[in-house]
Formats: structure tokens, sequence, C-alpha cells
């Protein structure tokens, strides 16, 4: 009887990890490729880092030139993403991305008329935009530099030499 139960414990334990994992479906998104190319120009940012973090859907006008508007479905994407230099040193940047679902394009934030829906949605964001520093980078430059402080000294009382006195 307690064999039974140890075998189906163990078949619960295969059916959680291994079956479980292949459900997961992949599917790329149009708005995070066009981001993802359009960031890609950036010689820092790290591909594939893309996260959306808010969106809102809403209609709203375009610049196409100088006195010309059009009215266009625009996504407006909260987004953050990864910079990696020098491979030991990472930052999350957040921004604010304009998506023309009529047309399938990236817009820019200049050509992007701003109305009330756009305005709150940067209200709302806008504390949050900003660039920082990953934790286990600010490590690694805190531990650098509290070595080279550390260390420095130490190693000048080690080799310092007396002077000699006459």
């Amino acid at each position: 009887m307690l064999s039974k139960k140890r075998y189906m414990y163990y078949l619960l334990i295969f059916l959680l990890f291994f079956c479980g994992s292949g459900n997961a479906v992949f599917a790329s998104d149009p708005i995070i490729d066009s981001i993802d190319e359009h960031l890609s120009e950036e010689a820092y940012f790290k591909k594939g880092t893309v996260i959306v973090r808010d969106f809102v859907d809403i209609t709203g006008e375009v610049m196409i030139s100088e006195e010309e508007t059009e009215s266009v479905k625009i996504k407006a994407l909260y987004i953050s993403y990864t910079e990696q230099r020098d491979r030991f040193f990472h930052f999350t940047n957040k921004e604010i991305y304009y998506y023309d679902l009529d047309h399938n394009e990236l817009l820019s934030s200049t050509s992007v008329v701003l109305n009330d829906d756009l305005k709150s949605f940067i209200d709302t964001h806008n504390d949050e935009l900003n660039r920082s520093i990953n934790g286990p980078s600010l490590f690694l430059i805190l531990f650098f530099i509290f070595s080279f402080v550390i260390i420095g000294p130490i190693l000048t009382m080690v080799f310092h030499r007396p002077s000699s006195e006459r």
C-alpha cells in the first residue's frame, strides 16, 4: 500500500513538471517586434527584453505633414526594456511608445497629437518613466568601490616602509 502511494506521488510530480511545461504557446507580437526593431538601433539594447507594463487603445490624431492630421487607432504602450553594458551592467529603461493600429507601424512621439486620453495615460506613468540600474549590477559597482576604498589603505599600510631616522 505504501509503495502504491509513493508511485502515485512520483507520477504526480512527473506530470506537474514535465507535462505542464509543454502547453505554453509562444507567438510573436507585431507591436513588440516593431519596438524591438526600433530599439535594436541603440548600441546597448538587449534584444528580447521588451515588456509591456500597461497600454491603452484610443482613437487619436497623427500628424502627416505640418498642416495635415489623420484620425487613426493608436495603442499607447508603457514598456520596459533592458540595456546591457560590458556584460556586467544592466539598466532597466521605462518609456512610452505609440503604435498605429490602422497602418501597423510605430509612431514617433512628435507625430502624435495629444488628446485627453493620452495625456491622462502619460500622467499616470509620468513618475515611472526612468532609467535604473539593476540590483546585481549595483552590487558589483559598490563592491568595486568599497574594495578599493578598503584594500587601498590596507596595501599602503602593509607595503609602507618607515623612513629611517637620523
